[in-house]
């Protein structure tokens, strides 16, 4: 976050705006639990939160404004934090019983390696194109594409748990 937010901006603010980006997780995942019961459904929450991360993305591309800044940084980690209640949801009901733990700890898994492999690479993006402009369009664009694979999910709310024994 600090690369990005460059040197517009003094270090308590950038403390500031990391300190915003993370308590947005808190309502983005109490709203998550509710929004996946609602008529959205799980894939109606895991598109929204990431199509409005993507967004929010986009925003804060063009904003230098410490107050835009927040309100978009706010809005990308609350989108995410509400997708991903929806796929920490779907993902077991997505799966027989047999195989569900094994399934939703390959899905845990691979996200895992992805969060650890994400700040290395965004650090050599960062470098080999010497912009932060680049992988900011590239994490928007990611963000949006999953929010929209997301609407060609089977949606699992009110589903039966598919099991060997039926």
């Amino acid at each position: 976050m600090p690369k990005f937010l460059g040197s517009e901006f003094s270090t308590a603010q950038i403390y500031l705006i990391s300190l915003l980006q993370q308590l947005a997780g808190i309502p983005g995942s109490l709203l998550g639990t509710w929004v996946i019961e609602s008529k959205l459904g799980r894939r109606g929450a895991l598109a929204l939160g990431f199509v409005l991360s993507s967004l929010a993305s986009f925003v804060f591309l063009l904003s230098s404004d410490l107050g835009v800044v927040l309100v978009v940084v706010f809005i990308m980690n609350f989108g995410a934090m509400l997708s991903f209640s929806a796929l920490f949801t779907m993902t077991p009901e997505s799966y027989p019983t047999g195989v569900r733990n094994l399934a939703n700890g390959w899905g845990c898994g691979c996200a895992r390696i992805g969060g650890l492999i994400s700040p290395p690479l965004t650090g050599w993006l960062l470098d080999l194109l010497g912009s932060e402009t680049i992988p900011l369009v590239l994490f928007a664009v990611c963000f949006g594409a999953s929010g929209l694979t997301g609407l060609l999910l089977a949606e699992t709310k009110g589903r039966i748990s598919k099991d060997y024994n039926n």
